[in-house]
Formats: C-alpha cells, sequence, structure tokens
C-alpha cells in the first residue's frame, strides 16, 4: 500500500466564507418564517394551542437549522479533504447556498403549516 501523502488543506476560508453568510440566511429564514407566521395568524389551531408553544417552536426551529446550515461548510471541509480540493468555486458554494436555503425555507413552509394546522382548517 503506498504512502499517499495529502496536502495541508487550509479549511479556515471555507469556514469563514460559509460563517460570512450565515447572517444572510437568518435573516431570510426569520423573515421567511415571520411573513409565513403572519399569514396563518389567525388560524383556529393557534387560539386552542395559544402563542408561547408556536414562538418556542420558532426559536427551536432556527436553531435547528442553523445546526443543519452548518453541514454546508462540514460538506466541504470533509469533501476537500478527501479529494485533496485545492478550492471550490465560488459559483459551486453560492449554488450550494442558494439550494441548502430553499430547502430549509421550504421545510420551514410545511413546518409552520402543520403547526398551525393549515392543511386540516376550512
Amino acid at each position: 500500500m503506498g504512502n499517499r501523502s495529502r496536502k495541508e488543506i487550509d479549511f479556515k476560508p471555507i469556514i469563514s466564507w460559509w460563517e460570512s453568510k450565515r447572517l444572510l440566511f437568518n435573516v431570510l429564514l426569520v423573515g421567511f418564517c415571520v411573513i409565513v407566521m403572519y399569514a396563518f395568524w389567525d388560524s383556529p389551531m393557534r387560539d386552542i394551542r395559544g402563542n408561547g408553544p408556536i414562538i418556542v417552536q420558532f426559536v427551536f426551529g432556527v436553531f435547528g437549522a442553523n445546526i443543519v446550515y452548518t453541514a454546508g461548510w462540514f460538506v466541504e471541509v470533509v469533501l476537500s479533504y478527501l479529494f485533496d480540493l485545492k478550492e471550490v468555486s465560488n459559483l459551486a458554494r453560492w449554488f450550494f447556498f442558494i439550494c441548502g436555503t430553499l430547502a430549509v425555507l421550504f421545510s420551514a413552509f410545511v413546518f409552520i403549516g402543520l403547526e398551525f394546522d393549515v392543511p386540516f382548517n376550512k
């Protein structure tokens, strides 16, 4: 078995790029969730459950979404290490940022809709 030497990969620029976009991610996430919650606010289920649990779940949801966001730079770090990638293009990073953000926003929409019991209200 060969002694394949790995080049030293500087992970700091990878993490720095992703972390510099975290504020944008959170602004989009919180803004979107507030708009969706406002749209669903008059649902009968909110009157049954009350405001408190919905707000608490919103906070936990944002926290969970940020854990998922960390997967963006984690996956890039792991792939860079496994495949000796020197650098991922900015275009590829933006593509994954946009796709991941859209997936999280869609998940938030579904979660909030279910939380407010919107699919079952008439």
